[in-house]
């Protein structure tokens, strides 16, 4: 939007941006109870997929959701992109949690895996991993 058009009509800001806080995020009553179901899955430590087409909150529902976990005893990872083969995802998720790149798949997913024992053990911290995959066009569902 270009910066006459948000003078026009009063804005100071991009009105849908991803800058947006957490806190001035609307969510419609489907929204909110998917946000709940999500938090209960979160909390449960089950696993948990939500589908949709682009546009009706997806991201804006994860974002509500990262602000809403201690990040005490939760660690949120958000992965894009994760059509990638098997090594350039492990590469990804490593980077995001820190882990030191190995030469090859299988010592990088062990790597991955001692990171989140130790994230698990020594800090307590339950990883949430989120993977936007921009996926095709569904429904949205909350499943878990």
């Amino acid at each position: 939007m270009s910066d006459p058009t948000r003078a026009a009509f009063g804005m100071h800001r991009e009105p849908f941006g991803k800058d947006v806080a957490p806190d001035n995020l609307w969510l419609d009553k489907g929204r909110q109870d998917g946000l709940g179901t999500i938090l209960d899955v979160v909390t449960g430590r089950k696993n948990l997929l939500i589908t949709g087409e682009v546009g009706v909150g997806k991201t804006s529902v994860l974002r509500l959701l990262k602000s809403g976990l201690s990040p005490v005893h939760f660690r949120v990872i958000y992965l894009s992109h994760v059509t990638l083969g098997p090594r350039d995802f492990y590469r990804q998720l490593a980077m995001a949690l820190g882990v030191e790149a190995k030469a090859t798949a299988p010592a990088l997913f062990a790597a991955i895996q001692r990171e989140v024992h130790q994230l698990h053990r020594e800090q307590r911290a339950h990883p949430v991993l989120v993977l936007d995959s921009c996926g095709a066009p569904a429904n949205v569902e909350f499943r878990s």
